[in-house]
């Protein structure tokens, strides 16, 4: 593994404690949900070449997107990751591949904590998403369609789940602003 002193802490203690789990579920009838977890272990992570997958090498692509390492490669053209680089930041993105990585203000630990409540439902990042924009104690009501998808869904799949308790939790887990 190139460059050991990059690697943040908190991504050291992920890969003690867990590194790597890999799930992918499907409901029965009608309407049909399905989920994807796959948290890569940390010799995958940061050993792989991620050329082709994270990036091409285009002249017009940031050069940084060399350094990204996905961590949940949920989808075949998206996934969670961190940039390994000098600055080792441990903060993750949610990258849809040929766009721009976008923060998710959650370190490896808030985002496991938050993946277990969404049991990874498809796209359920985008839900971060939209949280990271609002005031903390904001009352939280999905606009984009797969968070919308995944507000309505997550009561059906778990009884237990509060879309207002997974906003909290996020806004106790995120990094500070």
């Amino acid at each position: 593994m190139p460059h050991v002193e990059w690697i943040p802490e908190v991504m050291l203690d992920y890969g003690q404690r867990h590194n790597g789990f890999g799930v992918t579920w499907r409901t029965v009838g009608q309407p049909s949900y399905y989920g994807s977890i796959h948290l890569l272990p940390l010799h995958v992570l940061y050993g792989g070449d991620w050329e082709g997958t994270v990036y091409h090498g285009t002249p017009d692509e940031d050069p940084r997107l060399r350094t990204f390492k996905p961590v949940d490669l949920f989808a075949p053209d998206t996934c969670v990751g961190l940039y390994h680089d000098e600055r080792a930041d441990p903060e993750l993105y949610y990258y849809e591949f040929g766009e721009e990585p976008e923060p998710l203000g959650l370190t490896i630990a808030g985002y496991y904590q938050l993946l277990a409540m969404s049991l990874g439902f498809f796209h359920w990042q985008r839900a971060l998403l939209e949280l990271a924009t609002l005031a903390p104690a904001a009352p939280y009501v999905p606009y984009a369609h797969s968070a919308r998808r995944f507000a309505e869904a997550m009561p059906a799949l778990n009884p237990a789940f509060d879309l207002q308790a997974f906003a909290a939790a996020y806004q106790r887990l995120r990094l500070s602003q």
